[in-house]
């Protein structure tokens, strides 16, 4: 091996053992209402908080909520693109302990994961040998089109509370016009 391929390994060896990572928008920090997920029945409710998405629902048979550290992000356009590795580890699979990634692409109040459906792992995630090096090619390998609306649980409980104000207020001047 020449001097050049060798220096190259070892660049290689730094980049893929260290812990890249980014910050989530101070306008995604707090907990969100993703919807409803008509394949697992479940309301999808998750947390951005500082780097780590937090409480995401998943699919897989043997993890079923996770938490996920920012790994990088960048902007296209209006959307800021978002790849995510699990914090927690899942049991292993097939007797192989593996990292869990997913891509999420952010769009104002909308969100889309931009991994394809992983047909062993039965969810949109991007699964590998632990400690093996990948790309964001790898991990963030679909359009994602289709966009989810998310709901900030603050902003909703707030709407919640002037509803509530307001029907109130109504049933008052119903009762003191009669």
């Amino acid at each position: 091996m020449d001097k050049f391929g060798f220096f190259y390994m070892i660049v290689m060896c730094v980049i893929s053992n260290t812990d890249a990572s980014c910050q989530f928008k101070d306008s995604l920090q707090g907990r969100w209402n993703g919807g409803y997920d008509a394949e697992t029945r479940k309301n999808v409710v998750f947390s951005f908080d500082g780097d780590k998405l937090r409480d995401f629902t998943l699919n897989m048979p043997t993890l079923s909520q996770s938490d996920f550290t920012c790994v990088e992000s960048y902007e296209k356009g209006d959307t800021t693109i978002y790849t995510l590795q699990n914090v927690e580890t899942p049991q292993p699979i097939f007797g192989i302990q593996i990292d869990i990634y997913f891509c999420l692409a952010v769009k104002g109040e909308e969100y889309s994961i931009l991994t394809g459906l992983n047909p062993i792992l039965k969810d949109k995630v991007y699964g590998v040998k632990a400690g093996t090096s990948v790309s964001t090619n790898d991990i963030c390998n679909q359009n994602g089109n289709e966009m989810n609306e998310m709901t900030q649980i603050a902003d909703q409980m707030r709407k919640s509370e002037e509803i509530t104000s307001l029907i109130d207020a109504l049933e008052r001047e119903l009762e003191d016009r009669h």
